[in-house]
C-alpha cells in the first residue's frame, strides 16, 4: 500500500497551523497565571472597609447609611444601605470605582457620582444623592 504525502503548500499550512495553536495554547497559559500572579500583589489600600454615609446640605438630608467596600488593586466595589424609614429613599446602592497610586478615588454610588480619597486606614469621600450631599466616612478592618 502506498503512502500518501502532503504536497509541498499543504505541509507549508499546517506547519501555520501548528504555530498558531502553539502560540493560542501559550497565551492560554499565561492568561490563566496572570490571576494567580496578581493574587499575590497588595496594593496600599487593599482590604475591606466599613463605615458609614451622613447626609448633610439639603432638607430632609438627616440620614445616616451603613457603606462597605472591598479594594482589590485598584478596584472598588461595594455596597451602600439607606435603611427603611429614614428621611431618604430606602435600598441597596452598589459602590463601583477605582482608586489611583496616589489614594484619589473616583466612582459612583448607584447612579450618583462619588470623589473621595484613601489615607493610611481611613477613607473619606462624598457625593450627590438628589439634593443631598452625602459624606462618607469608612475604616480599614482588614
Amino acid at each position: 500500500m502506498a503512502q500518501l504525502s502532503m504536497s509541498r503548500p499543504a505541509r507549508a499550512v499546517r506547519r501555520a497551523q501548528d504555530a498558531l495553536a502553539r502560540r493560542a495554547r501559550n497565551a492560554a497559559i499565561i492568561a490563566a497565571a496572570l490571576p494567580l500572579l496578581a493574587a499575590g500583589a497588595t496594593g496600599p489600600y487593599d482590604g475591606t472597609w466599613q463605615g458609614a454615609s451622613q447626609g448633610s446640605m439639603g432638607a430632609g438630608c438627616d440620614t445616616r447609611t451603613a457603606a462597605a467596600f472591598a479594594v482589590d488593586g485598584e478596584r472598588v466595589t461595594g455596597e451602600e444601605v439607606i435603611a427603611e424609614g429614614s428621611a431618604m429613599p430606602a435600598g441597596r446602592f452598589p459602590i463601583d470605582g477605582t482608586v489611583a497610586a496616589d489614594g484619589a478615588f473616583r466612582g459612583t454610588v448607584g447612579r450618583w457620582d462619588a470623589r473621595g480619597r484613601f489615607g493610611g486606614d481611613a477613607f473619606d469621600g462624598d457625593y450627590e444623592f438628589g439634593a443631598c450631599t452625602m459624606l462618607m466616612r469608612l475604616t480599614r478592618i482588614r
